[in-house]
Formats: C-alpha cells, structure tokens, sequence
C-alpha cells in the first residue's frame, strides 16, 4: 500500500488527499477557541471526567490513566475578544465541513453504493436488534403518565401566565423579522433579475428533477389506492364496503359523544367570520378604487384562462382518434348509471312535493318577499336594455335550431294516437288565442 492511500473501515481504498492535517488542525483550533470560554471549559472537564471514571471502572491502572489524561488538559486563557473569536470559529467550521464534504463526495464517486451498503447494515442491524412490541407497551403505558404531564403543564400555566404572554408576545416581532428578511431578499436579489434569468434558474431546477421517478410514485399511490378500495370490496359484506362501514363506525363514535348545538355555532362563526373577511375586502375596494379595478379585471382574466382551457380539453377529445374516441364513448356509456340520475330526479321530486304538502304557500311567500323588494322601475330599464339586444345578438346562432325546436315542442304537445289528453288540449287552445290577439279565458 502506498503512503498515499489507506482502507476505510467500510473496506474500501480511499485517497489520502492533503487535507487531513488541515482538518485535524481545524478541529484542534475550534476545541481551543471553544474551551477558552471558562464555562464551557470547566463543563468539558467535567463530562471528560465522568467519561473516563466509567471507562476506568475499579482497574487500579485505568484509574492512574484515567486521572492522568484528565490532569493533563491545559487550562486556556480566557479570549480577549470574543466577537472575533465566533468570526473566527464560524470560518473555521465552514472550512471543516467544506472538506469533510469534499471527502465524502470522493467516496461517493469512487464507490457510489458504499452508501446504500452502509445504511442498509444500520437500518438492518437496527431493525433486528429491536423489538417494537416494547416500544408499543411503552406508549401504551404512558398514557396515564403523559397525562399526568399534560394536566401538570396545564396547572402550572396559571401561574406563569406573565411568562407565557411575553413568549407569546415575542411572536409578532419573530413574523416581523423573518417578514423583512424576505422583503429584503426578494428586493435585492430575484426582484432585480431580468425575467429570463428567473426563468432560466426555474427551468433548471426543474430540468434536474427526476420526473419520470415523481410519475412512478404517483402510480405506486395510485395502484396503493386501487388496492385499499379493492381490499374494501373483499372485506364487505358483499354489498357494503368494508371501507363505508369502518367510516360509518368511527362517525358513530364521534356522533355520539358530539354537542351538535355548538358544532352548529361553530359552524355559523365559521361563516360569519367569511363573511366578515368578504365585507372587509368591499370596504378596501371601496376606499381603494384601482385595487377594485385590478382584482375585478384579475378575475376576467383568470375565467379567460379557465376557458381557454376548458377549450383545449374539449378540443383534444374532439381530436381524439377514431378506434380511442369509440372507447371512450363505450367507457361512458358502460360508467353512467341511468338508474341513479333517474332515482336522484324522483327523490328530488318527491322532496319537493313533500314540501309543497306541508308548506303549500312556502314557494309563494318566499317569491313575493324576493319580489316585494325588488324595484320594478329597476328591472323594466334592465330588461328592456338587455333582452332586445340578448336576441339580437343571439339570433344568428339560434336561428338555424328554431325549426327543429318549434317542431320538437309540437310533437311534445300533441297527444299520441288513441290518447286523450284534455290539460294539454286546453293548455294549446289558450296559447292559440293568445297568439291570435284574443282573451285567453274566452
């Protein structure tokens, strides 16, 4: 073996590079400039002592050695200047990390799996040299002890409630500080880059991004998904999922135990308090006109984006080949259940004829208050300024589905042959004096 190179104790060669007196140098200087501080070195003399008693144990010769190492520190002056000496330590550990990175780095490239190797002998040797039934007994039979400490902590707050407010207190100024860094920050260093040097550093964060690994993720989640729903189905009953009854089991202890009076309180502070937040935004627009003008125009242009969007995905599966496009539609069809839209209307029917039983005159009182308060000078201008120029506009798009609709809606209102229909009979009997200019109720 030459002089230049030594075995790791992983096994493998590795340079010695120049850097290893510096590094021994280093740490030798930074424990220096540490124990200069006569706290700090009077604590290290101390944990050094412990050390090495209980390395020493009742061996008379470790005991000689043990107090001779210990004799054998040098007490440090104290440092004259300790602002320079922290500048001085904090240069030193940032050059001691810059090599000991640079070490690694080597070992990395000159065996890029040692360190797989060696984190999967420690999770291994951690794994089998641990019995995870006493850590569990552990957390269960600290329940009442953790308790205990909570409850205590919860005693003991009263009485340093001064103490806890100025902790408290000190988070505005923390929020602040770290506020003003930012500001600081982006002012002076992304707010003055060009915009394609912006774009240029997130186009090259994102370019050494291992996307294809991210995609593979997202199909282990995703197949993880597929798996808990499947293993639901397996489990049910055969017409429950096994998943829906744990859900309903777990809200059952929750519904049992819950004060619905005041989750609904919670509930309408919840939204009061959105509503407080919206009425505050009015009020700035108000007072701020051209912060009004901007987020309304934002708005415009975010529905735009959304649109123009919604037009590519349109787009796209009009574009869609033949053989893929008749899947899809087959996918559709297989997918949407008819029977639960066709149940969703009759249940929303039958609610509606329920209500309209127990409260016949509900619909009417609730649109004549909506009406009441309506100013119909208001809405005479609003329509006639809208409605003429609506299908104006309008015309030129409508008017080529005008035959089909109007014969549609014949066809609709013409009884079957052989059926009689007498509502429907009136009910077109009255459309036509209406449309021939006479009285309705003739």
């Amino acid at each position: 073996m030459s002089p230049s190179s030594s075995i790791s104790p992983a096994g493998h060669s590795r340079e010695k590079t120049a850097d290893d007196a510096e590094m021994a140098s280093l740490l030798g200087s930074i424990l220096s400039k540490i124990l200069s501080n006569e706290d700090l070195q009077h604590s290290f003399r101390q944990v050094l002592q412990t050390v090495l008693s209980e390395w020493a144990g009742q061996n008379p010769f470790k005991r000689l050695s043990a107090f001779l190492a210990a004799n054998a520190i040098p007490t440090l002056p104290p440092a004259e200047d300790k602002d320079q000496l922290r500048s001085e330590m904090a240069a030193e550990i940032g050059r001691l990390l810059m090599y000991h990175w640079q070490r690694r780095a080597h070992e990395f490239r000159e065996n890029p799996q040692q360190a797989g190797v060696q984190a999967a002998a420690f999770i291994t040797e951690f794994l089998e040299n641990t019995d995870f039934s006493e850590w569990k007994a552990m957390i269960e039979n600290s329940r009442e002890s953790r308790l205990h400490l909570f409850r205590t902590i919860n005693e003991l707050i009263p009485e340093y409630h001064g103490k806890l407010l100025v902790g408290m207190a000190t988070l505005p100024a923390l929020i602040s500080i770290a506020a003003n860094g930012l500001k600081i920050f982006l002012e002076t260093q992304l707010k003055v880059m060009p915009p394609d040097m912006l774009f240029e550093i997130n186009s090259g964060i994102n370019e050494q991004i291992d996307w294809t690994e991210i995609s593979r993720v997202i199909n282990d989640y995703n197949d993880l998904k597929t798996r808990v729903h499947v293993g639901s189905s397996l489990a049910g009953d055969g017409v429950t999922p096994a998943l829906q009854s744990l859900a309903a089991a777990i809200l059952s202890g929750i519904a049992g135990d819950l004060d619905l009076e005041k989750m609904t309180e919670a509930r309408i502070a919840g939204a009061e308090r959105r509503e407080a937040i919206e009425n505050a935004m009015s009020d700035v627009m108000t007072r701020f006109p051209e912060f009004a003008e901007k987020k309304l125009s934002g708005r415009a242009a975010v529905f735009n984006a959304r649109l123009r969007a919604a037009r590519n995905r349109l787009k796209t599966i009009s574009d869609l080949p033949e053989e893929n496009f008749n899947r899809f539609l087959k996918e559709v069809e297989n997918s949407f259940d008819a029977l639960e839209l066709a149940d969703l209307i009759t249940i929303s029917t039958d609610l509606i004829v329920r209500v309209m039983e127990t409260r016949p005159h509900l619909v009417a009182e609730t649109t004549g208050k909506i009406a009441a308060t309506i100013d119909p000078d208001s809405l005479e201008e609003a329509g006639s300024a809208l409605i003429p120029d609506f299908f104006r506009a309008i015309k030129p798009a409508l008017t080529p589905l005008m035959p089909s609709l109007i014969h549609g809606l014949c066809d609709l209102a013409t009884p079957e042959d052989g059926e009689e229909d007498g509502e429907t009979t009136e009910a077109l009997t009255r459309l036509g004096r209406l449309l021939g200019g006479q009285n309705v109720d003739q």
